[in-house]
């Protein structure tokens, strides 16, 4: 197997590198990022490619959105992640349209770009409800809307007067200061504009941050810091519920996932809701899964749940994925030949 390691914007491609030098497998890199990107494809005689897309920006995430399809759906070569599970990368908006599409459990969520309709809805909302920026991870861009004056002032802030293109939010970056010391830095390349997405405010238990590597499953909870679980840091070591793992893989089966991860609400009555997806994430720790101070996985194999000690997420996960991408080498081959 030779794979094609695709070059992203922040160098994350990293850890596709080192990953394959760990299990022996051979690969070129290549840069995506260049004008000549499609004739380094064409040239590699790559059997697959690899790659953790970009998502501070959106027209980085464009990028890859673009060119995925490019070779997925038009040239018909093997990328991983695929293109069903990039689509909705770091864009909440089309996310939401997923969702409900699929009649997959998640809060209530408005995407609107009309202001008049904005302020209409704005008189019959249950506040607080959640407003979110269609990029940002780590809880950045959410801001919880405390009642109808806040909404309409937010409304202003996102749709530009007479539609001349002033205003727009601007989400914030945190960066390390060369002493450690965080900083909040404007985007101001990047404003939104032009529609709000507003989520329903859910009263939960717990946020789960559940991942799918093929037939192996992680889980851990996201607990709160200020007021807020994603972003915050602070991780729950604890078991997986049965009936959440069982909840996940009926998710990935329905919406056809080798690779995702999804952080779900656990409310107060018992329900599970999906909050994000996101097929690239962090996760730096060689284990994504402790129970009792051990590492662990679950994987699902002939219909039942086996739990297996070990470590399984070294390089931010991209072991487990090229070795799931060898499966489906392998299973593409078996079926090939017949």
């Amino acid at each position: 197997m030779k794979v094609g390691i695709l070059k992203e914007f922040m160098g994350n491609e990293k850890y596709v590198e080192n990953a394959c030098i760990e299990l022996g497998i051979d690969y070129v890199t290549i840069d995506f990022l260049s004008e000549n990107w499609l004739e380094e494809v064409k040239e590699s005689n790559c059997d697959a490619f690899m790659y953790r897309p970009s998502n501070l920006l959106s027209h980085w995430r464009d990028l890859f959105v673009e060119r995925i399809y490019v070779l997925e759906k038009v040239m018909n070569l093997l990328v991983y992640p695929k293109f069903n599970e990039i689509h909705f990368y770091e864009n909440k908006r089309l996310l939401a349209y997923y969702l409900q599409a699929y009649s997959i459990p998640h809060p209530k969520t408005y995407v609107i770009y009309d202001k008049n309709e904005g302020k209409e809805l704005a008189k019959s909302f249950d506040y607080p409800v959640v407003n979110k920026t269609n990029i940002g991870s780590g809880g950045s861009g959410v801001v919880k809307i405390k009642g109808q004056y806040s909404y309409k002032r937010y409304l202003r802030k996102v749709f530009p007067f007479m539609k001349i293109g002033f205003g727009g939010l601007t989400r914030y970056n945190t960066l390390k200061h060369k002493y450690n010391i965080p900083v909040s830095v404007p985007i101001l390349s990047d404003r939104q504009k032009g529609y709000v997405i507003t989520q329903e405010c859910v009263d939960i238990v717990y946020e789960w941050r559940m991942i799918k590597i093929g037939d192996s499953y992680f889980g851990h909870q996201k607990l709160e810091k200020n007021g807020s679980h994603s972003g915050s840091g602070l991780v729950g070591w604890v078991d997986v519920p049965r009936d959440l793992l069982e909840f996940v893989k009926d998710i990935a089966i329905k919406m056809d996932h080798n690779c995702m991860a999804y952080d779900i609400f656990e409310t107060k009555d018992g329900k599970y809701l999906v909050n994000e997806m996101q097929t690239a994430f962090g996760g730096y720790n060689p284990s994504q899964m402790y129970i009792n101070e051990e590492p662990y996985r679950y994987l699902f194999k002939d219909g039942e749940w086996i739990l297996e000690k070990g470590l399984f997420n070294q390089n931010s996960s991209y072991n487990l994925r090229l070795l799931d991408l060898k499966r489906i080498l392998s299973e593409e081959s078996i079926t090939n030949n017949f």
